[in-house]
């Protein structure tokens, strides 16, 4: 199916317009509460064809259909994709012996390329700070007194996998 057809369909959907019906479980006993396996919803489509030279039109009942185990699958791979991102940009704030030091765009450059490799970039807001220090250092042997400045920059990403609001469940 095309993805912009697939798109009309889900449309009313996303809105709020179409309602979803429960898809249960058949019931192998009876005395057992059916179980809710999906949901979705029917649209008809109006067909046409010729047929032996006679034009032949119907409708067929078409039905979008979401699996409840799917999505909850997929929910929370997106969770444990979110949670490593997230702690893969915390990481680059630690500061460690040998590891380099970035600057504001080298911060955020990194933490752009986490969001990309994680598959999560637009559900992560990030927040750069960048802090300037002025270091007075005293004039030794040779060497002038003279201002050192000091730059460092912390990015954060204050959202967390939790607020999304279970949004594929």
């Amino acid at each position: 199916m095309p993805t912009e057809t697939l798109e009309a369909l889900l449309a009313p959907v996303f809105r709020g317009e179409q309602a979803l019906e429960p898809v249960f479980d058949p019931e192998a006993d009876p005395t057992a509460p059916p179980e809710r396996r999906a949901e979705g919803y029917a649209v008809l489509v109006e067909i046409a064809e010729t047929v032996d030279g006679y034009r032949v039109t119907w409708q067929e009942r078409r039905w979008g259909v979401r699996s409840i185990a799917q999505a909850t699958q997929q929910s929370q791979r997106l969770d444990d994709r979110l949670q490593e991102a997230l702690a893969a940009i915390e990481r680059l704030n630690e500061r460690k012996q040998g590891k380099k030091i970035l600057d504001a765009e080298g911060v955020n450059t990194a933490a752009q390329a986490i969001l990309q490799q994680q598959r999560v970039v637009g559900l992560v807001n990030l927040h750069l700070e960048t802090t300037t220090e002025s270091v007075h250092r005293r004039a030794y042997r040779g060497r002038p007194a003279d201002t050192l400045i000091k730059q460092h920059s912390t990015i954060t990403a204050p959202n967390r996998p939790g607020n999304l609001g279970g949004c594929l469940v």
